[in-house]
């Protein structure tokens, strides 16, 4: 459980700013996971346990992840 508060706290906390700070010699790595962090927080909202996420809430995005890129890669 402790992950789990922690993720929780690292999405909107100090800590996620420190980490982009951290990259700032890094600018494309920094502009990859700013995208990547907007994009999880967008799905995250319609999800039930949006105040609280979870590793279970990882585990069911990446999985929307995989359905959507094999959506996009084999529409004809």
């Amino acid at each position: 459980m402790t992950n789990d508060i922690t993720f929780a706290q690292t999405l909107d906390g100090a800590t996620l700013d420190s980490f982009l700070l951290y990259l700032e010699d890094m600018p494309n790595t920094a502009k990859t996971y700013k995208s990547c962090i907007k994009r999880f927080k967008l799905w995250l909202k319609d999800q039930p346990d949006a105040q609280q996420p979870t590793t279970n809430t990882v585990r069911r995005y990446k999985e929307d992840l995989t359905i959507n890129l094999i959506q996009c890669t084999f529409t004809w």
